[in-house]
């Protein structure tokens, strides 16, 4: 399983999604945290994670930007924490009946930071309907967890 989503990763570097933009389907989060670290004698973790299920097999992308809309850096990892790509997107495919869980980290150059701050949205595309969740898990450096979000993607479309 280590493998998965870097072979997808691989498969969609190699051969890209063809561009036909008036028939995607974007699904959207205006506001996404991820991978904040706090410093302090109480430090908190915000860690979010994008669940994603699709009806039929097709093949989706993620995008990550920066509150002012630039594309910004994230690895991506599995269910496992096995990072399969740190950059601002990632294609995948997905298989009908299964549930992709694709959690957004910090870099590991950022994450070593003691004060690392991260906000900012993601867009989720394909030309198939998506149902599209965000979790957004607030824990102790210990992994106990604080608060627990699951917020629900807004819908556009391309033009």
């Amino acid at each position: 399983m280590k493998w998965s989503l870097r072979l997808v990763f691989a498969w969609f570097v190699l051969f890209p999604l063809p561009a036909s933009p008036a028939e995607e389907q974007v699904n959207y989060f205006p506001s996404v945290m991820y991978g904040h670290i706090l410093a302090g004698a109480g430090a908190s973790r915000y860690e979010t994670t994008l669940i994603i299920r699709c009806r039929r097999s097709t093949r989706a992308h993620v995008e990550i930007f920066n509150d002012q809309s630039a594309p910004m850096q994230a690895s991506f990892a599995d269910e496992q924490g096995h990072i399969a790509a740190t950059t601002n997107s990632f294609a995948f495919v997905l298989e009908p009946g299964r549930t992709l869980q694709v959690r957004l980290q910090l870099p590991a150059d950022e994450a070593s930071d003691e004060i690392a701050v991260k906000t900012g949205w993601a867009t989720v595309s394909s030309l198939d309907e998506l149902e599209v969740l965000a979790l957004v898990r607030i824990t102790t450096p210990e992994g106990k967890i604080l608060n627990r979000q699951i917020l629900a993607a807004e819908r556009a479309t391309r033009s």
